[in-house]
Order: C-alpha cells, then sequence, then structure tokens
C-alpha cells in the first residue's frame, strides 16, 4: 500500500514542483534583496522545468509495462476528489511541454522578459499543462485550461507594447466567451450522468437512450468549442495571429509548441467517452486539414515574418488535428490499432512541430530585434548583422535553416518523418490531398521567409512595397549598432536545432516508443505495430522523390508571390487582423458545423 502510494505521489509531482517552485519566488521577492531573488528565481527555474523529469522517469518503465498510477487528491473517494491518472498520454505531453518549456524559458533570460512575476506565470503554466493531461474529470478540465488561459494573457502583455496589450485583450475576450460554453456543456453533462469523472460519464453513456446520447453530444459540442479555439484550429484560429506576432519571442515558442498541443491531446480523453466521439473527430480531422492549407495560402501573403510563422503555426496545428481527429473513430471502433498508429503520428508531428517551430521563432526573433525590423522584404543579410552582434558562428542562420527544412519536411529533419507518418496513414483518406498541398505551399512559404539571412541586390519591388517611413527602419538596422546577443539565446537555438536532427534520424525508435506508450488508450485490444514490427519506411525512392519535387514547386511560388506583382496583389490579404466579429463568427460557424454532424 505504501509502495503504491509513492507512486501515485511521483505522478502528481510534474504538476507540484512548478507550483512549488512559483511560490520560491513569491518567498524570495517578499524577503530577499534583488540580486537574492535573480539567483532564487534562476534556482526556481532548475526546479520547475528540470526536476520533474526525475519522477517522469522513474515512473518511465511503470508505464511502458502497461501501469498507469492513479490517486484521488485529498483523501475524498472515487467520483467525488480530483482524480488523476498518469498513463503514456500524459507523460508524453509531459515530456513536450517541459523540454519546450525549458528552452524558452532559457532563451528568455537573455532576452527578456525575466523577472520574477514572468517565471511565476511561466512556472504555473507549466504546472496547470502538466495536470491538464492527467485529470480525469470534465471540472478540473476547465479549471486546468482556465489557468492556462489567464498565464498566457499575462505573459503575452509581458512585452509591454500597445499591441501585446490588444492582443492579450483579444484573447481573453475570445477565450472567456467560449469558456462560457464549456461550462454550459459541464452542467448539461452533469445535469444528464450525475458525474463529472470521464469513466461514469462513459458508463452511463454506454447505455443510454437515443435522445439521452444525442443531449450528451450537444454538451459535448459546448465543451469542444472552447477547446477547438485554444488549439487555434479554423476558424477559431483569428487570435492567435495578434498573440503570436506580439508576445515576447519565447512565449510566442510555447504558445506554439505547447498551448496549443495540449488541450488539443486532453481532447483525445473527452472524445473517447462520447459515443459520437468518433463523427465529432472525423469533422475536427476536416477542419484540421482544411485549415492546414488555408493557413498557409494566408502565411504566403504576409510581409510581417511573426505574422508568417503565426499562420504556420495554425496550419501545422491542422496537420495534428488531422491525424487526431481521424484517430478517434477506429480507437472507439473495430480497428483500434489503426486509430493507435494515427495517434502516434499525431503526436510526434506534434512534438517536431513545438521543437522546430520554437526553433524558428528564436531564431527570428533573434534576427528580428538586432535589425530593429520584421518586415521580410526589408530585411537582407541577416547573417552578416547577427555576426556583428555576437554570434560570429553563424549559429543563428545555421539554426533557422535546420528550422526551416524540417518544417518544409526536408530529410533527414524531423518534420519529414512526422510529416511522412501522417502521410503514410491518411494516404488512402479523402483529406490526403489537401495536406498534400500545403506541403508544397509550406516549402514556398520558407523559400520566402529565408531571403531574411542572406544579402540580395536591392529590387525595385522590395523598396516600394512599404511606405516612405520605413525605409530608414532598413537602413539603420544594418549600420547601427547592434544589441548582442547572449548565451542564452544561442544555445537555445543550437539545442532545439539538434533536436531536429536528432528527431529525425531516431524517427523509428520515437514511433516504437509512442505505440508503448499510447497502448494503454487501446484497453487490451491488440497493436497493429507492435513492437517487433518495423514502423512504415520513409526513405524511399516514391517519397523521396515527391518532396524532392516540392522544391521546385515552392520556388516557383515563392519568386510569384515575392514579384512586384505578387506583392501588390496581396497587399490587402497579408494586412488583415482578424477582428471581434469575425473571431465570433468562427464560433457560430463551428457550432453549426459541429452540431450538423449528429
Amino acid at each position: 500500500m505504501d509502495i503504491k502510494m509513492d507512486i501515485s505521489i511521483l505522478a502528481l509531482l510534474p504538476t507540484l514542483l512548478p507550483l512549488f517552485a512559483g511560490a520560491l519566488i513569491l518567498i524570495a521577492k517578499a524577503f530577499l534583496n534583488e540580486k537574492a531573488q535573480d539567483r532564487t528565481t534562476e534556482l526556481a527555474g532548475i526546479i520547475g522545468l528540470l526536476l520533474p523529469w526525475i519522477p517522469m522517469m522513474l515512473l518511465l518503465p511503470r508505464i511502458l509495462a502497461g501501469e498507469s498510477p492513479t490517486l484521488v487528491i485529498g483523501g475524498w473517494s472515487y467520483g467525488t476528489g480530483i482524480f488523476f491518472k498518469f498513463d503514456g498520454l500524459a507523460w508524453a505531453l509531459n515530456a513536450l511541454t517541459l523540454l519546450l518549456c525549458a528552452g524558452a524559458w532559457v532563451y528568455s533570460r537573455s532576452s527578456g522578459p525575466r523577472g520574477p512575476v514572468f517565471t511565476i506565470m511561466f512556472l504555473i503554466q507549466v504546472a496547470s499543462c502538466c495536470a491538464a493531461m492527467s485529470t480525469l474529470d470534465v471540472f478540473n478540465l476547465f479549471v486546468c485550461m482556465e489557468v492556462m488561459g489567464m498565464t498566457s494573457y499575462v505573459l503575452i502583455a509581458q512585452a509591454k507594447t500597445p499591441g501585446s496589450y490588444v492582443a492579450s485583450f483579444t484573447y481573453l475576450m475570445s477565450s472567456a466567451a467560449t469558456m462560457l460554453l464549456f461550462l454550459i456543456g459541464v452542467y448539461g453533462l452533469y445535469r444528464l450522468t450525475g458525474a463529472l469523472d470521464y469513466n461514469a460519464i462513459q458508463q452511463f453513456l454506454s447505455q443510454c437512450s437515443v435522445e439521452e446520447s444525442r443531449f450528451a453530444s450537444l454538451c459535448a459540442i459546448c465543451m469542444i468549442i472552447p477547446i477547438v479555439l485554444r488549439a487555434a484550429i479554423m476558424p477559431l484560429s483569428g487570435w492567435l495571429l495578434l498573440a503570436h506576432s506580439q508576445a515576447p519571442h519565447s512565449i510566442s515558442a510555447v504558445l506554439s509548441g505547447v498551448l496549443l498541443k495540449v488541450p488539443l491531446f486532453a481532447l483525445v480523453r473527452l472524445l473517447l467517452i462520447f459515443p459520437s466521439g468518433g463523427t465529432l473527430g472525423l469533422a475536427i480531422s476536416f477542419a484540421g486539414a482544411l485549415g492546414a492549407l488555408l493557413a498557409v495560402l494566408l502565411a504566403l501573403v504576409q510581409s510581417d515574418a511573426k505574422r508568417l510563422l503565426a499562420y504556420h503555426s495554425i496550419s501545422q496545428t491542422g496537420y495534428v488535428a488531422a491525424a487526431l481527429g481521424a484517430a478517434i473513430a477506429p480507437l472507439q471502433g473495430s480497428n483500434p490499432g489503426l486509430g493507435l498508429v494515427l495517434l502516434v503520428a499525431a503526436y510526434l508531428h506534434a512534438l517536431g512541430h513545438g521543437i522546430f517551430k520554437g526553433l524558428l521563432f528564436l531564431s527570428v526573433g533573434n534576427l528580428m530585434d538586432v535589425a530593429k525590423q520584421r518586415n521580410v522584404y526589408l530585411i537582407q543579410g541577416g547573417v552578416s548583422v547577427l555576426k556583428r552582434s555576437g554570434d560570429s558562428l553563424g549559429l543563428t542562420g545555421f539554426s533557422f535553416a535546420v528550422g526551416a527544412l524540417s518544417i518544409a519536411a526536408m530529410p533527414p529533419f524531423i518534420g519529414f518523418a512526422t510529416k511522412g507518418y501522417i502521410s503514410k496513414f491518411l494516404a488512402e483518406n479523402h483529406l490526403y490531398g489537401l495536406l498534400a498541398a500545403a506541403s508544397v505551399l509550406t516549402v514556398a512559404s520558407f523559400i520566402k521567409l529565408s531571403r531574411i539571412f542572406v544579402s540580395f541586390p536591392s529590387s525595385s519591388s522590395a523598396q516600394k512595397t512599404e511606405s516612405n517611413q520605413e525605409a530608414p527602419m532598413r537602413k539603420t538596422s544594418l549600420d547601427d549598432d547592434h544589441p548582442h546577443l547572449g548565451s542564452g539565446r544561442l544555445s537555445s537555438v543550437v539545442g532545439l536545432a539538434l533536436l531536429c536532427i536528432a528527431g529525425g534520424l531516431l524517427a523509428p525508435q520515437l514511433f516504437r516508443f509512442g505505440i508503448l506508450l499510447f497502448d494503454s488508450l487501446l484497453q487490451g485490444s491488440p497493436s497493429l505495430y507492435p513492437l517487433s514490427v518495423r514502423p512504415p519506411e520513409l526513405f524511399v525512392l516514391n517519397d523521396l522523390t515527391q518532396t524532392a519535387l516540392t522544391i521546385p514547386a515552392g520556388l516557383i511560388i515563392s519568386l510569384l508571390i515575392s514579384s512586384k506583382t505578387g506583392q501588390r496583389l496581396t497587399h490587402g490579404i497579408s494586412g488583415h487582423i482578424a477582428s471581434f466579429e469575425t473571431i465570433f463568427l468562427g464560433m457560430g460557424v463551428a457550432l453549426i458545423a459541429l452540431a450538423i454532424q449528429i
């Protein structure tokens, strides 16, 4: 009994340690001087972001053996207290959260923001992400998502610019409105089933009437809409453009890599308890694939570097949603093995996207800060500019190249492997064409963005893109003194670049590891790809040929978009910012689309 309790406590530590670290900073802020506060903040970062790996690694052998430590917090009975379950899905998302947040936090120590308030909010956000993946009742999922949201509002505003305040407020208003829907769904589900925990709800719905099942599906839709908004799946992605483009670079990386993914995978648990989960999952899958294509089309016409990356966050999350949504019906039906491999492919791409998109935000952020400019047509010679700011080895340029090749799905980087798995498992799905088109356009978009790191002869089209007021900014960015890039900035981008390379080379091993982690979701059903079976081959002639063909296609599209005519035709689209009206219109469209499914 004591051993079991110890195991359960270990499962809670990834949530508790960041909270303890945040409390430590508060104590230091109240009683210690500024220098001691800074040292305490560094210690808290280690406690909250590195120490959780110890209990996670201790629990890993048990999870791989099929165990799932559980804990009811506070000594309450099951069904009454807060019920935690630390299974493979929780372990995987906690690993993603801790890995990416650690890199972003190290970057922020050099670039800012870096104060006690920032780190406290950052650590609370990490704890809420870890808790969201372990909780097994709908109300505590609501609490975790609210904490994730509230800390995000504060962290986005840490840039302390008028634009960041507007972005934070926009996210707050749109998120708060949809979370009311979530509460309505929770209330309706509780009235129907008399329970809040997933297992009791699933048991009731498995034997309910048709009318009760339809009502439960309506409740599910009310809870799905806020999660889809938090995951920035079209048409509920408008808030992300402002948040990404105005937030500090480190927070943009966390928003893209973690805050979009945790709600999406928490949705897996929710969908699996509803009889209509498979149908709703297919709707989410279609929205993800369509959003992947539409978002990259909009990314192509952007002149603002961070807004371009924001659209790519929406697009790449669409890939994840396409695979994840398509996994629900097989997991609930007669082909759970297919559902398992789709879920693993979705997770691996979520992990890969978190790594390479974090890398892109941080490396582009380095250049933006040095050049004091963010327009992709006005920044040139980035590698040379960065060398004069302390990056003498060209580490930022190298890291950007690795990130760009990863998101463009070029071998042997991680994006090639993760997109390859999704493509192979959705090859016979009607969504495959949308994702294939999005891949070609992604190549075009990053050929366009890469121009900021190299030097070109000045072209009339580039000079006439912006107003005369912005032209002096370009000269200033190349000739004046530049801020020095600290070791934290450079070590973060290099570390993420190495992960992109390692993830691509070790993709088969990661795939097998994912199968073992997520196998518990099958509830005893046989896996389609057990450990003894090799994952799908990626480096085959057909796949390499298709990848090679995307390069000239992407180059042609990039040249057309970047031409004088292309810039003139797309100028109005690139400056469009989502308003409250369009965000709430998207909410209505999503509600209607999901309601039609049932």
